[in-house]
């Protein structure tokens, strides 16, 4: 009896000592309301809560234009620990992974300025998570290609991290472009196969690509028909073009960035960079093709329906040929 009594009290004793630190947690916490935000954060931090709320206040003005926010309170959490951040977020064990957005839910989840890598800018991450909530709240995000969401996004929020356009003009150079199909598995791999920054460059440099390619007024109007139409078609409906054409145009414009960083360097006189002009160009022969034959197929689909978004509505792995992407310039006025 003695034992069973014993062992009663250890697991007491046990489950007491595991549960104190979630309620110290708790005890810690502290809220700041302010219109359509409602901002958690640690008790100590309450000129960084402020300061947080400012960023995203002045965002909601800024984007409303286009990307109006409505009446739902938008939840932010700002993590004081890796600890906190893995049980709201997950993925605390990408360094590189700063914030989510879980759009469905109204909820945003950051890491504090405290547990950021230098360089990683909080008013961007912050920008960055609350466009993807008014995304969702203006188009259908299944029509909307993961590239273009995360683009836009990046674009906004003028989130440059991943890279410039002169750092994706490399990646086509080297042969490490990201094929159009392939890019939204990218980014659901989160990094594991070292391309993760890579299809965020891309995704950006894609994104500003279009909106200066379609002009910003045509930008939006494509992106927001999404709200009940696939991305694809409405690209074709209303830009005349397809993915295929559009990107077509992409990698054209990145040997034109790749041609000036290398004579602004003067790599053009060094015998290698020969080297990889010849690669690109047996490779921009071979896509030309390939190319050719899209078009072919194309040409023998009676419905045009049928091609749809990358990530879209059919399971064909040439769906993605009917979509398109988007080119951009800086964004600094909408900031």
């Amino acid at each position: 009896m003695y034992c069973i009594y014993h062992k009663i009290f250890i697991i007491f004793l046990l489950c007491t000592y595991l549960l104190l630190p979630a309620t110290d947690v708790q005890a810690q916490k502290a809220v700041l309301t302010e219109g359509l935000f409602r901002v958690e954060y640690h008790q100590d931090a309450d000129e960084m809560a402020r300061a947080s709320m400012a960023v995203l206040q002045d965002a909601l003005i800024a984007y409303d234009n286009y990307l109006p926010a409505g009446e739902e309170t938008i939840h932010v959490i700002i993590a004081h620990t890796l600890e906190e951040f893995s049980k709201h977020g997950g993925w605390a064990d990408q360094v590189s992974i700063s914030g989510m957005a879980f759009s469905g839910e109204s909820l945003i989840v950051v890491k504090s300025p405290r547990l950021r890598l230098s360089g990683d800018n909080y008013g961007d991450t912050l920008r960055h998570e609350l466009v993807h909530i008014l995304l969702y709240r203006n188009v259908d995000t299944d029509l909307l290609p993961r590239w273009l969401n995360e683009g836009i996004a990046m674009m906004l929020a003028g989130d440059y991290r991943w890279g410039s356009t002169f750092g994706v003009a490399r990646l086509f150079i080297e042969n490490r472009l990201i094929p159009y199909p392939e890019l939204d598995q990218t980014f659901a791999r989160r990094g594991h196969d070292g391309r993760f920054g890579d299809a965020y460059g891309q995704a950006l440099s894609m994104t500003r690509f279009l909106r200066k390619e379609l002009g910003d007024e045509l930008f939006w109007e494509i992106v927001l028909a999404t709200k009940d139409t696939p991305f694809g078609e409405a690209l074709r409906d209303k830009g005349g073009m397809s993915v295929l054409e559009l990107w077509h145009r992409y990698e054209r414009s990145l040997w034109k960035f790749a041609l000036t960083g290398m004579f602004s360097s003067g790599t053009l006189f060094i015998p290698a960079a020969f080297l990889v002009i010849l690669v690109w160009w047996k490779k921009h022969l071979r896509n030309r093709i390939v190319l050719a034959q899209w078009e072919a197929e194309e040409a023998e689909l009676d419905d045009v329906s049928e091609l749809a978004l990358w990530g879209g509505l059919e399971e064909d792995p040439d769906a993605w040929k009917a979509g398109t992407e988007y080119d951009n310039d800086s964004l600094e006025d909408e900031r």
